[in-house]
């Protein structure tokens, strides 16, 4: 659970705190994309294999009920998925395409590996909603409730390479 502030929460937040190991095992699998100006990190963006992510109670009760769903005409259970996020955007570089150009890469990188990525965003933050959803086109595949919070589930192709 979060300690912010109301009002810094409608910026965003994030859910999940990751060891070293964690981060070194993620990097090591699907990768953790930074965006670098000078000697800064003002971006990053995460992509999980599903064997580690669902060692997150959050991440499994989502999967549970992904069985249920189709995604383009295809049940998920027969998709090739991988799990998005986090992401975070340094506030004073929002809005200057680093989450859309980070994607972009992520993307590109896991062509052909993956079928679908799969996202979660709760409810409390807007702003990460609009983000993943208006912006870089991802749709509801689910809402869900765990631990007295409210989520969507999120998902979106990954394209195939030409």
């Amino acid at each position: 659970m979060t300690t912010l502030p109301e009002k810094e929460l409608s910026q965003g937040f994030l859910m999940i705190e990751f060891t070293r190991e964690q981060l070194y095992k993620i990097n090591g699998e699907l990768g953790i994309y930074a965006a670098i100006k000078g000697n800064e990190v003002i971006g990053y963006l995460m992509a999980l294999s599903v064997g580690f992510a669902i060692g997150s109670p959050l991440i499994a009760h989502m999967f549970t009920r992904l069985k249920e769903f189709t995604f383009d005409k295809v049940p998920l259970s027969f998709c090739k998925l991988f799990v998005y996020g986090p992401v975070c955007i340094d506030r004073q570089y929002r809005g200057q395409k680093i989450l859309d150009e980070l994607f972009k890469v992520m993307l590109k990188t896991l062509q052909g590996l993956y079928d679908a990525g799969v996202a979660f965003v709760s409810k409390s933050n807007p702003r990460s909603f609009n983000a993943h959803t208006i912006k870089l086109g991802m749709q509801i595949s689910d809402e869900f409730e765990f631990n007295g919070q409210n989520y969507w589930t999120l998902i979106f192709a990954v394209k195939q390479k030409e």
